[in-house]
């Protein structure tokens, strides 16, 4: 999840007041949060896809076996 990191690094810079200065509990749990719904957004048109690509494959699968047994 290289995608995840990139955007935690860089809320984590937009957040951070000065250059190498730690965040609160606050700010970490805003990072995670951010980085989280981006990489949800990334992620989940891939997952409909595969799950509908899924689906297709299953159905003509099921059809088959019907055409199979009904021969």
């Amino acid at each position: 999840m290289p995608s995840f990191f990139t955007v935690r690094g860089q809320t984590e810079a937009f957040l951070r007041p000065e250059s190498g200065a730690p965040l609160t509990v606050n700010q970490q749990v805003v990072c995670g949060a951010v980085a989280g719904i981006a990489v949800s957004f990334l992620a989940c048109p891939n997952a409909d896809m595969d799950t509908s690509l899924n689906w297709k494959e299953t159905k003509k699968r099921k059809r088959r076996q019907i055409k199979d047994v009904h021969q």
